[in-house]
């Protein structure tokens, strides 16, 4: 049952410290894309190496090949055990590589960034993505064309001159953030699907692109320059379907790029946006600082070091939580940050937001989880009850949600229906039905005695969970 008070009782001790996600990507749990570690104030997102992954479970969707060793278009209605060790076969890779990030995404994608010391002090990093290949057509990502000050004639290598502190995919999209080995500045680089007359285009954030077939279409990561000009590194970011969300912590800026459509650049203006901007009515906030930016996929979440969260884009399924009716029209939407006053009335401190399609999740620091949104009947943000223990962490599919808690026990529940996520297994129950209780993931919770879930990663149709071992 859910109930809209928040419960009282405090937490009997700290909650696990929980990495926020990117691109929904930062949508996962590394403890979304997420050991989970709370969001830095520093220039570039803070990255702590798995502990010592051995395995990764997933259920799901497997369209597009988008697992390793899972065969395409396959529904695994349960977690389906993937030793780190096949990946690396499968990627070509001997054992001295190791995982160090894991990505599910919006779209049919999955992402691997693999690390390994060259025999001396410098750390070397190879990315692979996943599935769909329309939009990414190579499997490792090596290099990155010059930028128009430098030589044309030469690339740079991602693999050799950079050290990838994040990987994001959205559902046609991806981008990286990667530091410099040689002088430690960050580039914000992104590449796929730039938008269409019918969606606007932009997402990407890279100015007017090439049209292939009335698409921008970008073929290899590219640097982000105007952020890079404007001394504005994203702390972490997300792609939805036509539009990006960043973070940047050195400006204290949330910044939006792609189809201004719904809102959803929170701008008022439908405008498109080619390159980042700040969201300005954000920005006349000094006193806040934000922590956290998540992307639905016509909607957008931002959380303030105050607890406070605010939302914008479009709302006709409730997503934005500002309660109203039953009957929302399929344009209704907000074109500008809205606060979410259910938990400012309630005096409710939240810590992480999670954006699903068009649905959304929140986790405070007592370790409660609110859900809204999803045309489930919950206008405004409604506590779920029914759950044993406190959570630490909390991410959103299409249709379902996904919750960490302090035993390291993972629970799944939808929001009504079987559509979307939900009929392709990704409960992880067993069953391709929907289930509006939180329910334990029990097959992958008696998988666990061989280690502790170090990183939750939660897409559209499929998560993924890396099992390590401390040390």
């Amino acid at each position: 049952m859910l109930l809209s008070k928040p419960l009282s009782k405090p937490l009997s001790k700290l909650l696990r410290p929980v990495k926020l996600p990117s691109s929904i990507a930062w949508a996962s749990c590394r403890a979304s894309s997420t050991s989970v570690t709370s969001s830095t104030s520093s220039n570039t997102p803070e990255v702590l190496p798995l502990i010592s992954p051995h395995s990764i479970y997933v259920w799901g969707s497997s369209s597009n090949s988008r697992l390793p060793t899972v065969p395409s278009s396959s529904t695994l209605l349960s977690p389906r055990k993937i030793p780190i060790s096949a990946v690396n076969e499968d990627l070509g890779l001997d054992n001295s590589w190791s995982l160090k990030h894991f990505r599910v995404g919006k779209g049919d994608n999955t992402g691997f960034v693999f690390a390994k010391n060259s025999g001396t002090e410098d750390e070397i990093n190879r990315t692979f993505i996943y599935g769909d290949d329309k939009y990414n057509p190579s499997r490792e990502i090596t290099e990155y064309p010059p930028s128009p000050t430098s030589d044309p004639s030469k690339t740079s290598s991602i693999t050799s001159d950079f050290l990838v502190d994040d990987l994001v995919l959205g559902p046609k999209s991806f981008g990286l953030i990667a530091r410099s080995k040689a002088d430690s500045s960050q580039s914000a680089l992104s590449w796929g699907y730039g938008g269409d007359a019918l969606n606007g285009y932009g997402q990407l954030g890279l100015g007017p692109s090439v049209q292939t077939d009335g698409q921008y279409n970008v073929t290899l990561p590219s640097p982000i320059t105007s952020l890079t000009e404007d001394f504005t590194p994203l702390t972490q970011w997300q792609i939805a379907s036509s539009h990006t969300v960043g973070l940047s912590s050195s400006s204290n800026e949330v910044l939006t790029a792609g189809s201004g459509q719904f809102g959803r650049l929170g701008n008022i203006d439908a405008i498109d946006q080619l390159y980042f901007e700040p969201v300005e009515m954000l920005s006349t906030l000094p006193s806040i600082s934000w922590t956290q930016v998540s992307a639905g996929h016509a909607f957008t979440l931002a959380l303030a070091s105050d607890g406070t969260v605010h939302g914008w884009g479009k709302n006709e399924a409730n997503q934005l939580g500002l309660g109203g009716g039953l009957s929302m029209d399929v344009y209704n939407m907000e074109n500008a940050p809205n606060s979410i006053e259910f938990f400012e009335i309630n005096d409710i401190h939240v810590a992480q937001v999670a954006c699903g399609y068009n649905h959304a999740a929140a986790l405070d620091v007592e370790g409660n989880v609110y859900v809204w949104g999803g045309k489930s009947g919950f206008l405004s943000p409604e506590l779920v009850t029914n759950m044993e223990e406190k959570a630490t962490w909390v991410g959103c599919g299409h249709n379902f949600t996904v919750v960490a808690a302090e035993s390291n026990a993972l629970y799944t529940f939808s929001h009504g229906g079987s559509s979307g996520g939900v009929k392709l297994g990704c409960l992880g129950h067993g069953s391709a039905s929907g289930d509006r209780t939180p329910r334990e993931v029990v097959s992958l919770d008696e998988s666990l005695i061989e280690g502790k879930v170090v990183d939750v990663q939660v897409g559209w149709t499929g998560v993924g969970v890396v099992v390590g071992e401390e040390e």
